[in-house]
């Protein structure tokens, strides 16, 4: 739908909806309160409960107009729309004719629709709450009040979704991607609501790129893909995403959903890209890890899955706790021969550790961002033959440094921004990687796109 006063008016519902919410829960408040004290009030009560419900009823006709016209716009769809719209619509019904029920009760001062009329404004109450949950669920996500209930609330509050979900051949979407993406982005391009036609759990529509027909995610090119490009815009741009107001992701996550359309942004079968394949080549005549191994690392609560139900190999996550050192060679020495993707992320690492961590003959993916490592200890980083992605952002790191690694057989992405590599050495670096892509982040001017 254009721009116009159509849509202008359609979206003024979320600010309207709260004066029927309000309103008649007021009314219901009003003719509960004489019951619950045992008192009688006079004309002047009875009055103004009339006028709270009449301007209730009046609200209600007129958020459910404009709740209408916003669906019709085309950005909201699916089954949280029509049970919100179902309900939305029940609130205006019920509230007129608790109304018309209230008028004619009065009039004939019938116990029969005097009975009707409390019934009405009651189920108009229980419709406000229904409604108001799934209008919550478009507006917020529909993780948005289960992720802050205990149990069994979150399990009843949450709802059975049927999405062309994406989903990697490994669990490296639904781990890492997936929450990402849940978090900043659904709430808005979701299975409900579709800003600009685009939705992120709709593989065929994220390639298609939505209204604007420009891809959202090119495969295999991070800094050609219009959501990163539009997640690095600065928080003042219209075209900024998320929106201002909403939280964005931070840098390290930024990493996470670069690294994975790098890898070709994996859907269910295919494969994860360059680390994935050099794992699974790796991983043919791989030996698995022993249950006492997995047992130190279920009780250091650290994250880890097999990169696939062929492969024995491992993803192995240390970046969601901290850990010191001899904690990590620890846990680390019994499965160097099975870690093939190590993220140590956000974790006080020192030299010893990167040399035990350079001798695991099947690592294929590392991410060593904010570890405060620097040039004198990443000297042995070349020597993995394996290696196919490295993640320094946010550490000390120098350009005399990273020429060292060119002679990476397997390297082919590097991301250091966030470094000390900056201006015209920043440039040079990425020149002169002819087979790596150089990913320098705020460093790094993004191509333009009009996407007017």
């Amino acid at each position: 739908m254009e721009p116009g006063y159509i849509l202008l008016f359609g979206r003024l519902h979320p600010l309207i909806l709260h004066f029927p919410v309000a309103l008649l829960m007021l009314a219901a408040f009003l003719e509960v309160l004489p019951r619950l004290s045992n008192k009688k009030f006079g004309a002047g009560y009875n009055l103004a409960t009339w006028v709270v419900l009449c301007f209730g009823a009046l609200s209600a006709v007129i958020a459910a107009s404009m709740g209408l016209t916003l669906a019709a716009s085309g950005s909201y769809d699916g089954a949280a729309v029509a049970s919100h719209k179902f309900f939305g619509l029940s609130v205006a019904t019920l509230a007129c004719l608790s109304v018309l029920l209230k008028l004619f009760a009065e009039e004939k001062t019938s116990g029969v629709l005097k009975i009707l009329y409390s019934s009405a404004l009651s189920l108009c109450v229980v419709a406000i709450f229904i409604a108001g949950h799934y209008g919550g669920n478009l507006t917020h996500g529909s993780e948005f009040l289960p992720s802050a209930a205990p149990e069994p609330i979150a399990s009843w509050l949450r709802e059975e979704k049927d999405t062309n979900i994406i989903r990697a051949s490994n669990d490296q979407f639904s781990q890492t991607i997936e929450p990402i993406i849940t978090e900043h982005c659904v709430s808005c391009h979701g299975d409900s609501k579709q800003e600009g036609g685009l939705r992120f759990d709709d593989h065929d529509v994220v390639m298609a790129g939505g209204e604007s027909g420009i891809p959202a995610i090119v495969p295999g090119k991070a800094l050609s893909s219009e959501m990163v490009r539009r997640l690095f815009l600065p928080r003042s741009d219209k075209k900024a995403m998320p929106p201002d107001g909403r939280s964005r992701p931070s840098d390290a996550q930024l990493v996470t959903i670069m690294d994975w359309i790098e890898a070709g942004a994996p859907c269910e079968g295919e494969s994860s890209g360059p680390s994935q394949l050099m794992a699974d080549y790796l991983g043919q005549d791989a030996v698995p890890a022993t249950n006492e191994a997995l047992a130190a690392l279920d009780e250091a609560g650290v994250v880890y899955y097999l990169m696939s139900e062929d492969n024995p190999l491992l993803n192995v996550d240390l970046s969601l706790k901290t850990y010191d050192t001899a904690t990590i060679e620890k846990l680390l020495s019994p499965i160097a021969e099975q870690v093939a993707w190590l993220n140590l992320s956000f974790n006080e690492i020192d030299e010893d550790t990167i040399r035990l961590v350079s001798k695991f003959p099947n690592l294929t993916r590392l991410s060593l961002a904010e570890t405060g490592v620097d040039d004198s200890m990443l000297r042995s980083i070349s020597d993995i033959d394996t290696l196919t992605s490295l993640n320094l952002t946010g550490n000390p790191v120098t350009a005399q440094l990273v020429e060292q690694f060119k002679d990476m057989p397997a390297l082919l992405t590097l991301y250091i921004w966030d470094t000390a590599i900056e201006g015209e050495d920043a440039i040079k670096i990425k020149d002169s990687f002819a087979d790596v892509n150089v990913i320098l982040g705020g460093n790094f001017i993004l191509p333009s796109t009009d996407t007017e």
